[in-house]
């Protein structure tokens, strides 16, 4: 009896943990997390159509910034025009624009403040919405320029300052046409078009 209750007291030794050994940490893998303040904006555009508002929106703020700060490429030194949308409206005189100072800062503003719309947009909610309210500007902006301006200089009559050919330059044609065609595709379809999704009929029992 003294045998068997000296082995029922002895300690029953087990092999320790791996955890548990000595030098042994346990690595914990954690996944990488975004800091809070860089977090990007969502947006259900392509990578093909953010470009295009991306590319078109910059030249539209290039052109409206140029007419409000600087002037407007003439294409001769032979007339020089006062910058800002004071010498912009000279030039919309001369084509025919009326009410020429109001039109010119009204393109000036349209220009900048719709080309900066046209990009963001697509970050914003309602998108489809505000896409066409800053298209549809620029996209008649650039049907009175290629009207007054593109068409007639490829029927070789310029616009004339002082009996002077101005603004006859062989990009100025290609270039208002493709903006016009870049605020025409994101005026009749401001967001990609959907895949519909697929509808499965129950299995007949």
């Amino acid at each position: 009896m003294k045998a068997r209750s000296r082995y029922a007291a002895a300690p029953l030794l087990t092999p320790p943990p791996a955890h548990s050994e000595p030098g042994h940490t346990r690595q914990v893998h954690r996944g990488r997390s975004t800091p809070p303040g860089l977090t990007f904006p969502k947006t259900s555009e392509t990578a093909l159509r953010l470009a295009l508002r991306i590319v078109a929106g910059a030249v539209f703020i290039t052109l409206g910034q140029m007419k409000f700060f600087d002037s407007i490429l003439l294409g001769t030194d032979a007339v020089t025009l006062p910058t800002g949308p004071e010498g912009f409206a000279q030039y919309l005189g001369a084509i025919g624009v009326p009410f020429p100072l109001l039109s010119a800062y009204m393109v000036c503003i349209v220009e900048m403040i719709c080309g900066v719309g046209l990009v963001l947009s697509a970050f914003l909610p309602a998108p489809a919405i505000l896409t066409r309210l800053t298209a549809l500007p620029l996209f008649m902006d650039m049907t009175v320029a290629i009207l007054t301006v593109g068409v007639p200089n490829l029927m070789g009559d310029p616009v004339r300052l002082e009996g002077i050919a101005v603004t006859h330059q062989v990009w100025r044609f290609p270039l208002e046409s493709a903006l016009w065609l870049a605020a025409l595709v994101l005026l009749v379809r401001p967001l990609p078009k959907r895949e519909p999704t697929p509808t499965y009929a129950p299995s007949g029992s």
